[in-house]
């Protein structure tokens, strides 16, 4: 993801030139196929991701054990953020 398209990223939408150059250089790149998981509810999260292309479904399982759509996000969107930011494992399922 270039730095013109992390300007576009809300979270980081204030940077610096620098600051945006130096966090494109911590990017990694991942591609994952339709309806696969990618952050499992309860996980320990280290990771933030930013949707480039597609969508993902934001989910939990309700306490009747139904699966409970939270979001659908789209390119440009990220998430994962909170895990990191206060380290406690993942409140949701992402796919």
């Amino acid at each position: 993801m270039p730095e013109s398209a992390l300007k576009s990223v809300s979270l980081f939408s204030e940077l610096d030139d620098k600051s945006l150059a130096r966090l494109e250089s911590l990017l990694s790149v991942k591609r994952y196929k339709k309806n696969n998981l990618i952050i499992f509810e309860d996980d320990k999260g280290l990771s933030l991701f930013i949707i480039n292309k597609g969508r993902v479904k934001i989910s939990r399982i309700s306490e009747e054990g139904g699966e409970v759509i939270l979001a659908i996000l789209g390119e440009g969107e990220f998430f994962g953020e909170i895990s990191v930011i206060d380290g406690l494992s993942r409140s949701a399922t992402v796919t």
